[in-house]
């Protein structure tokens, strides 16, 4: 009988867990290898399946960077998905914040690890590694966009 009041325990344990947000962070760059003084984006994504209480990112130390400016956007989106109980709706939510840098020097440059506290508990991001070059080396520079 102890055995079969610890299978439930387990039981109701792993199911109450299912029930938390599955959360997917990231920090991605738009370029990995940019010219001195020019502007490249970093973004900064939280993906999950449910609402969960999510701050904003803490910048890491930027050495090397300038700040140039920032943005942020969320978007939540729903799929019919096939369950074991038949159709239902998924939702996914996504924040993304963008984060316009210029590089100060040239050389092989560290963007730190982004923390971001997601239901009271903080995550980091992985650490960015950016190659900067001096202006016109770039193997394959990103066109200018002129103002129209």
């Amino acid at each position: 009988m102890i055995k079969i009041g610890r299978f439930f325990l387990f039981l109701i344990f792993i199911l109450s867990s299912v029930g938390h947000a599955q959360v997917v962070l990231r920090a991605t760059v738009d370029q990995e290898e940019v010219g001195l003084g020019e502007l490249f984006e970093v973004v900064v994504s939280i993906v999950m399946k449910k609402n969960a209480d999510v701050g904003e990112p803490r910048i890491p130390n930027l050495d090397g960077f300038v700040l140039k400016g920032q943005s942020s956007s969320s978007k939540t989106s729903y799929n019919m998905v096939q369950t074991p109980s038949g159709m239902d709706w998924q939702s996914q939510i996504q924040h993304d914040y963008k984060y316009a840098l210029v590089a100060q020097r040239t050389g092989q440059l560290s963007i730190g690890s982004f923390e971001v506290i997601i239901d009271g508990k903080t995550q980091t991001t992985q650490p960015i590694l950016i190659k900067v070059v001096k202006e016109g080396t770039r193997k394959n520079p990103r066109p200018q966009q002129r103002p129209g």
